[in-house]
């Protein structure tokens, strides 16, 4: 965190940020989501821009503004559905790994593979 930011919060304040920021990892890595979309307000906006390669000259057009192209583009309604699908199992991880190996299953009839 650079000086010129810090010097305007008290110590105090900064303080119960971190705390704050420290708890919010915790229900994260607890996998404890339901929770941590409670700590959203209902009109909050969850958005990351999509960074580009630029030029020096065009480093103003570096990260895409909102509107535009994005990761992700949600409020506390979106989030909350995410969550849902977590609990429910209804979001798959991306496998991006995949080996293929037909391997005869003794329990198929002939001619029917699975793969393993």
């Amino acid at each position: 965190m650079s000086t010129d930011v810090a010097a305007g919060v008290s110590p105090a304040l900064q303080h119960e940020i971190e705390q704050f920021l420290y708890a919010e990892a915790e229900l994260l890595d607890d996998r404890r989501y339901a929770e941590w979309v409670d700590l959203f307000d209902d009109d909050a906006a969850y958005w990351s821009p999509v960074r580009r390669s630029v030029a020096t000259a065009d480093i103003a057009l570096e990260f895409t503004e909102p509107g535009q192209t994005a990761f992700f583009d949600d409020d506390k309604s979106s989030l909350q559905w995410r969550v849902r699908r977590l609990a429910t199992n209804a979001a798959r991880p991306i496998t991006t790994k995949v080996r293929r190996a037909p391997k005869r299953c003794p329990s198929t009839p002939p001619g029917i593979w699975k793969m393993a």
